[in-house]
């Protein structure tokens, strides 16, 4: 039985492989810092393109690399927050059927209308 713990072949109880892990660790955090800033800058750059030719996205030799489309949804608490008159007077009340309330005031009404399936269950047992 050996003492020494080793991870990937390298010797944790050698203190100076210890250090040359670290230090190679903190050499890799570094460059993958340089890394994702050099993505960011690439996708800002293309975002900037889209966004000032007014395009879909970015095609590259035939073939869609970036899209930007609608969604289909609106960030409507950011917007608020950053808007609150524009939000406040975009605001409208719709009338809505509350079952609740006709069960909680008409509860024989609800019964009588409540939604029923009618299934046959093919369970032996």
């Amino acid at each position: 039985m050996t003492d020494k713990k080793t991870i990937d072949g390298i010797d944790y109880t050698d203190l100076s492989a210890r250090r040359d892990r670290y230090d190679h660790l903190i050499y890799l955090r570094k460059q993958k810092r340089l890394i994702e800033q050099a993505i960011d800058v690439i996708e800002a750059e293309f975002a900037e393109a889209v966004l000032k030719d007014d395009a879909d996205g970015v095609i590259i030799d035939g073939l869609p690399v970036i899209t930007y489309k609608q969604d289909g949804t609106f960030p409507f608490a950011k917007y608020a927050a950053a808007n609150p008159h524009i939000a406040a007077e975009c605001m409208v009340t719709k009338t809505v059927f509350s079952v609740d309330e006709l069960k909680r005031l008409f509860p024989q009404e609800y019964l009588m209308w409540r939604p029923r399936s009618f299934k046959i269950v093919n369970k032996k047992g």
